[in-house]
């Protein structure tokens, strides 16, 4: 029964999405940009939810920097980034993503259920090429910060803002052999 309900589901969503991409480098000086956009929509929301609700999905992404050869190992990449992803309505597994009354981001006092979100990230970066020895070691630091949107049925109109969510910082460090 199982399959039975996943095969109900699949075929009941009404999915599309998009992406693209682009980069460019001046060679001379190692400057670039590259850029990334993307769009999912889920027509199958309005249905799950009872209601009319935002049912797009949308990210972009930036990354600049400029790549050399300065030391005589390898090139060195120094990059900032930047990102911005905004959610419609949630789901989980093909049901309302559900927030219960006592949540700790729940400020409405009942259940509620995720009609919208927005995660933020910025970052900077720095890659170490190590050609001798088909390596690269690299460091990267990234903050991430997140909004919420709760109402009582999913919908944007009368919905209100979760409780604040702490930023998210890391540092990651490593090294790549091929």
């Amino acid at each position: 029964s199982l399959l039975l309900s996943l095969a109900a589901y699949i075929s009941a969503t009404d999915c599309s999405m998009w992406a693209g991409s682009a980069s460019i480098m001046h060679v001379p000086t190692g400057i670039y940009v590259y850029g990334a956009y993307g769009q999912e929509n889920d027509d199958n929301k309005d249905a799950v939810f009872g209601v009319n609700v935002k049912d797009t999905n949308d990210q972009w992404y930036l990354q600049a920097g400029i790549e050399r050869n300065w030391f005589g190992i390898g090139k060195t990449t120094i990059y900032g980034e930047y990102s911005n992803a905004e959610f419609g309505a949630a789901l989980n597994a093909g049901v309302a993503r559900a927030v219960a009354a006592t949540d700790q981001l729940n400020p409405t006092g009942a259940a509620a259920r995720i009609s919208s979100s927005e995660v933020t990230f910025w970052g900077l970066g720095l890659n170490q090429s190590i050609d001798a020895a088909a390596m690269d070691l690299y460091v990267a630091y990234r903050n991430a910060s997140a909004d919420i949107n709760l109402s009582a049925n999913g919908a944007q109109a009368g919905s209100v803002r979760s409780r604040p969510i702490d930023d998210w910082q890391a540092v990651m460090r490593g090294a790549i052999i091929r």
